[in-house]
């Protein structure tokens, strides 16, 4: 509350002889430019303030700290503000748009339920695991404060990878692929935006992805012979979940999930219903692969699944690590 003790007329001097708060803050006002304020806290920072009230409420807005801003140029601020308001703007206006400016966790959560909606539950969970390892410290910031710079420095901080420890084992962290997730990741998030109300650009456009290379790795005639070996000392569930990998070629995910439904050893192919590209592929079935396939379904015992798991209903899960060795 403005006093005659906390008014008067600004100079350099004045401003630097006033006395820090022991706790809180305290404020003083300039009798010589309507609305300018400065405020000093306990800690000795000053800064000045533009403070009127507008349409019944009271405003502010910072100007700048003292003494990097002179008391001449916050005069300057403030008599450009009051112009704007004798112009009929709203000095405010913007500030307070911003304070209700939707936050980056709350256009998560609204992600999130796009997400579940129309990805597959895989993608998902990379979302939400790429969301909490990178994005979750700029879950309280306003949409409008993330910058394209910070989007960039945070792609190329990924992109370089590290490692952790995590329950006494080293884990390696991020890469150029993991990047170009997260990057994707905030470029589809922030292309939602406009749906809670978010009308800023996306700062996540226009950033180039690292180059990725298609893996083309295969076994040699030279490594058959020790990974039949390895083979062979495996259980006959998961010694046939491999060398069907090995005889079709398909991914890892789609042999898991295979059903006799999608099979026909007669002729010899086998369809798979839903790709990671959200297409229907249809693989040809070499005779060793038929083989195996032929004394899985006899031992089938009723279930749809061509590898199934220990739980009723359920697909193979191969054990961690299994997939490496």
């Amino acid at each position: 509350m403005a006093t005659k003790k906390n008014r008067f007329p600004f100079t350099e001097a004045k401003l630097r002889a006033l006395p820090t708060p022991t706790a809180g803050r305290s404020w003083w006002y300039d009798t010589k430019t309507r609305g300018l304020a400065i405020c000093k806290t306990h800690t000795g920072a000053a800064s000045f303030y533009f403070y009127k009230w507008h349409d019944g409420k009271p405003g502010r807005e910072r100007l700048g700290t003292f003494p990097d801003l002179t008391v001449q140029q916050a005069r300057d601020g403030a008599e450009t503000r009051l112009g704007r308001i004798a112009a009929g703007e709203d000095p405010f206006e913007q500030r307070r748009t911003r304070c209700q400016e939707p936050t980056i966790k709350e256009l998560w959560d609204h992600w999130l339920l796009y997400a579940k909606a129309h990805k597959k539950p895989r993608s998902v969970e990379e979302d939400e695991r790429n969301y909490k390892l990178h994005l979750v410290q700029l879950a309280g910031r306003r949409l409008s404060t993330i910058k394209k710079s910070e989007i960039q420095a945070l792609h190329a901080r990924i992109g370089a990878g590290w490692e952790e420890k995590v329950k006494k084992r080293t884990v390696h962290r991020g890469g150029i692929y993991g990047a170009n997730r997260v990057l994707a990741l905030l470029r589809a998030m922030f292309n939602q935006a406009g749906d809670i109300g978010y009308r800023g650009n996306n700062p996540a456009a226009g950033i180039r992805m690292f180059k990725e290379v298609a893996r083309d790795r295969f076994l040699h005639p030279q490594e058959l012979e020790a990974f039949f070996q390895a083979l062979a000392v495996e259980p006959p569930l998961f010694h046939d979940f491999f060398a069907v990998c090995l005889l079709t070629g398909a991914r890892k995910g789609n042999v898991l999930c295979m059903k006799w439904a999608d099979l026909d050893l007669q002729a010899g192919y086998w369809r798979i219903p839903e790709t990671k590209n959200n297409t229907v592929v249809v693989v040809p079935l070499v005779a060793p692969a038929v083989a195996i396939l032929q004394e899985r379904r006899e031992a089938a015992n009723g279930s749809p699944w061509v590898f199934p798991g220990h739980r009723h209903g359920t697909h193979l899960q191969t054990p961690q690590g299994a997939w490496e060795r």
